[in-house]
């Protein structure tokens, strides 16, 4: 079958390996999880995305230097909302314990720092990402994603290793997809 929205992919992943540290059964802790999942998708990512394609993707549909300030200044808001969440946890989005709301909540982080946009200082943000950084998983697809072999951490190192053939698969399957998509449009060309 075929299923899109990241985070919707998360749930799913979360829920058909029995990760219930991640994505709680109880229904309180399961709804803090996902508020903060959606908060994410829906506030948070609508906030960033006009200077984030401005300016990391340079599209030059997105050059209005107003509307990059304004989205700028809504990531830094959204963000500020962040830290004083994490302020009254002091760990994580929902409290002590990582869950999935960090999974997307810390590519979201990461994002924010490599953006280059003048920041506020948010201490529980960076303590934060410092945080998360202590994982494997976040050095090798989050912060240090595209980090060369030899300078990713030992242990993004081993998790690299282990998923190199679920990367080849996606890879061939991300190619497949715009092979496919290319053809199409050129038909569309020919016949439009």
């Amino acid at each position: 079958f075929v299923l899109w929205e990241s985070n919707t992919i998360c749930r799913y992943l979360a829920a058909e390996h029995a990760r219930t540290d991640l994505l709680p059964a109880a229904p309180r802790e399961r709804a803090l999880v996902e508020q903060w999942m959606d908060w994410q998708a829906g506030e948070l990512n609508n906030a960033w995305r006009y200077a984030f394609m401005a300016l990391v993707r340079q599209s030059p549909a997105h050059t209005d230097p107003a509307a990059i300030k304004a989205s700028a200044g809504q990531w830094n808001r959204h963000m500020a909302m962040l830290d004083a969440q994490l302020q009254r946890t002091g760990a994580y989005a929902t409290g002590p314990a990582f869950t999935l709301a960090d999974v997307v909540l810390g590519l979201s982080v990461n994002r924010w720092f490599m953006t280059p946009i003048e920041r506020p200082g948010l201490p529980a943000v960076v303590a934060y990402q410092e945080r998360l950084s202590q994982r494997p998983g976040y050095l090798l697809h989050g912060r240090h994603g595209g980090a060369e072999e030899g300078e990713r951490p030992e242990g993004a190192q081993q998790l690299h290793a282990r998923l190199g053939p679920v990367r080849q698969l996606l890879a061939a399957q991300v190619e497949q997809h715009d092979h496919e998509q290319e053809q199409h449009h050129d038909r569309a060309r020919i016949h439009g």
